[in-house]
């Protein structure tokens, strides 16, 4: 069975998302709009699932499972997911930072 791929925005300065598997064990609880803790070099970041992924611009590379879902429903509706990135399109700023303040501080 393939992993289940999905793209997350990292709150980086950066204009691009990541690819990473879905563990069996989050298959379920992890869609668009959910917050995710991820891998991201040598520490653990929390993003959130922006779509779906074919792993087409993985080249060779195996994506990095997902560690958790800090939240038990998804911190963003899909419309509101969309507004966030809208807002990062016409801003002109990453979709990572945008959704990030966008949301409550604690």
């Amino acid at each position: 069975m393939t992993a289940r791929l999905v793209e997350v925005a990292l709150p980086l300065p950066l204009f691009r998302t990541f690819t990473y598997a879905v563990p069996e064990g989050l298959r379920h609880a992890v869609g668009p709009g959910t917050r995710v803790v991820a891998p991201f070099r040598r520490r653990t970041a929390i993003g959130v699932v922006v779509a779906e992924s074919d792993g087409s611009g993985l080249g060779g590379v195996e994506a990095k499972p997902i560690i958790d879902t800090p939240d038990a429903t998804p911190a963003f509706r899909p419309d509101l997911l969309a507004v966030g990135r809208w807002m990062a399109d016409y801003y002109v700023s990453p979709v990572g930072l945008v959704l990030r303040a966008a949301l409550p501080a604690a």
